[in-house]
């Protein structure tokens, strides 16, 4: 991708020593579509050497105000989507507003971007970009992550069987997260704590229920 081509407004992010560059290879493990990313750093014979194995994993999320979006996890990150541009140039940054971490995402274009179509990654940070003003670095919050990976869970097994009950499922999910923590009674109690009741989320279950069986 030429960088002709990006959209004015976003060559200093582009440009941001705290957004480093990715070669993309389809091929990826989780999602239809997504992207194996590979670190920036080549070896003796100038190949890309990865820098990590795990690839941006995009989830549906419902505001408050209705409205649909998507947001991204990534090495035990969450980025918030912040913008997409007509041409289809997006842009998430670090769910920790005071964190400098951008990633940069090319749909085919902004309607796209209303759907769960995963997009091109053009940028992708390290977790040595993830840094504050004052450059201390950015710890991730493990629970909150684990709180994403939970729901998307909850989605995939309503999507599998929407005739279960929502309320079996919510419960199932979480106990599969919970037993997975037997070493780490901290984490699991900020999970805990974290996590949405079942009153909280039996909205956006019904939700993802509803889409898939016949009126």
């Amino acid at each position: 991708l030429k960088r002709e081509h990006l959209d004015d407004s976003f060559d200093g992010v582009m440009n941001d020593e705290n957004c480093e560059a990715r070669t993309i290879t389809e091929d990826g493990p989780f999602l239809t579509d997504v992207y194996h990313v590979q670190g920036d750093s080549t070896n003796k014979d100038g190949e890309i050497e990865s820098e990590s194995d795990e690839v941006p994993t995009f989830f549906e999320v419902k505001k408050l105000t209705g409205r649909i979006t998507y947001n991204a996890m990534h090495a035990g990150f969450i980025f918030y989507r912040k913008s997409v541009k007509e041409s289809g140039y997006g842009m998430f940054s670090c769910s920790n507003k005071y964190c400098k971490a951008r990633l940069l995402v090319k749909y085919e274009n902004k309607e796209q971007s209303n759907t769960d179509a995963v997009p091109l990654i053009l940028k992708l940070p390290s977790r040595a970009n993830h840094i504050f003003e004052d450059g201390t670095l950015h710890i991730p919050d493990k629970a909150a992550v684990l709180v994403c990976r939970t729901k998307k869970i909850i989605k995939e097994r309503i999507e599998s069987d929407p005739h279960e009950l929502v309320n079996k499922v919510y419960k199932a999910s979480v106990q599969e997260v919970v037993d997975s923590l037997t070493d780490d009674d901290s984490l699991k109690h900020d999970f805990l704590t974290q996590m949405p009741t079942i009153n909280q989320m039996q909205r956006t279950m019904y939700r993802w229920r509803n889409a898939l069986l016949p009126r």
